[in-house]
C-alpha cells in the first residue's frame, strides 16, 4: 500500500508514477504515446518491463511483481500474496475458512 510507495520511472517517456496509484498507471500504461505498440490487442503495456496485456486487470496484477505489493491477506495467520487466487488455494490447503 501506500506505507510503501515507491516511485515508478516509465522507461518509454521517463515519466514518474507513484506505485501506490495503480490506477494512474494502469491508465498511462494504455496511454503513453511514447510506446511502440506492435500488437494493439494488447493495449497494457508495463512502464518498467516488456509485459504486455489485453486487460487492465491483468496489467494491474502484473504490476504487484514490481511494487511488491501483496493485497491479499489470509484472515487466520501471516500469508500474504498479489493474486486472490493464490489466497483462496492457501485458504482451501489450510482449511481456513470462516466457522
Amino acid at each position: 500500500g501506500a506505507q510503501n510507495s515507491q516511485e515508478l520511472s516509465c522507461q518509454y517517456c521517463l515519466v514518474n508514477v507513484s506505485s501506490s496509484d495503480l490506477d494512474t498507471i494502469v491508465f498511462h500504461s494504455k496511454t503513453c504515446t511514447s510506446m511502440s505498440r506492435i500488437n494493439y490487442d494488447y493495449n497494457f503495456m508495463c512502464l518498467v518491463c516488456d509485459y504486455h496485456s489485453p486487460s487492465s486487470q491483468k496489467m494491474k496484477r502484473h504490476l504487484f511483481s514490481h511494487t511488491g505489493e501483496k493485497p491479499f491477506q489470509c484472515s487466520y495467520c501471516d500469508y500474504k500474496s498479489n493474486r486472490k487466487d493464490s489466497l483462496m488455494r492457501h485458504a482451501r490447503i489450510n482449511s481456513h475458512y470462516p466457522q
